[in-house]
């Protein structure tokens, strides 16, 4: 229960500041989620760009900008990004677990602060942080939640194109292989995680 109220409330957090019109957004990127207990993740994303001062709310999904006006938050050093994520899993095992694809799907809410911190020519780094909350669903298991704290150590994005980044990402309460399906013991106590990854996008 404490998970889907910490689930809902970082839903709840992401519709206000997308919904409140007071910003800007970028594009929406594809992304790879390495190192968890539980099946290798991989997934679409919709984020939203919002400045901490002026201007307006625009989203991209996919890469695809939904108000169809150009981005214009390179100016800006500092911004908000709300990321909503669908995700499914791939065919990557894990130890002695083996996991098959599209048998894992995961629902993603992860609004991070982001600071521009190096500009050169045509290439910009910036780096954020905030908190990841996540549903988890599928055929195999029950329905559950998790949530913990993202890191997006380095982006780089190169022209008016070309976005990379690699996020990190930490959970108080790991995964295990009982929450999704596999007929093992739950443990006592989940251990702390890390998981990383890379989101990979080309902006229209």
């Amino acid at each position: 229960m404490r998970q889907f109220s910490t689930f809902s409330a970082v839903v709840a957090l992401a519709f206000c500041l997308v919904a409140g019109g007071a910003t800007e957004a970028r594009a929406g990127l594809g992304d790879i989620i390495w190192g968890m207990s539980g099946p290798q993740m991989i997934g679409g994303v919709l984020r939203c760009r919002v400045p901490v001062s002026g201007g307006m709310t625009k989203c991209n999904l996919f890469g695809v900008p939904i108000d169809g006006k150009p981005d214009t938050t390179k100016e800006r050093r500092t911004w908000v990004s709300v990321d909503g994520g669908i995700y499914t899993s791939t065919t990557k095992d894990q130890e002695d677990t083996e996991f098959r694809a599209w048998r894992t799907w995961m629902l993603s809410a992860e609004p991070l602060v982001e600071v521009a911190s190096m500009s050169r020519g045509d290439v910009r780094f910036s780096h954020g942080v905030g908190v990841a909350a996540h549903f988890l669903f599928g055929p195999d298991f029950r329905r559950f939640t998790n949530a913990g704290f993202k890191v997006r150590y380095a982006a780089v994005e190169i022209g008016d194109h070309v976005e990379l980044a690699y996020n990190e990402r930490y959970y108080p309460n790991g995964f295990t292989p009982d929450q999704f399906g596999f007929d093992v013991p739950p443990p006592a106590e989940r251990s702390f995680e890390r998981t990383w990854g890379f989101s990979i996008g080309y902006k229209y």
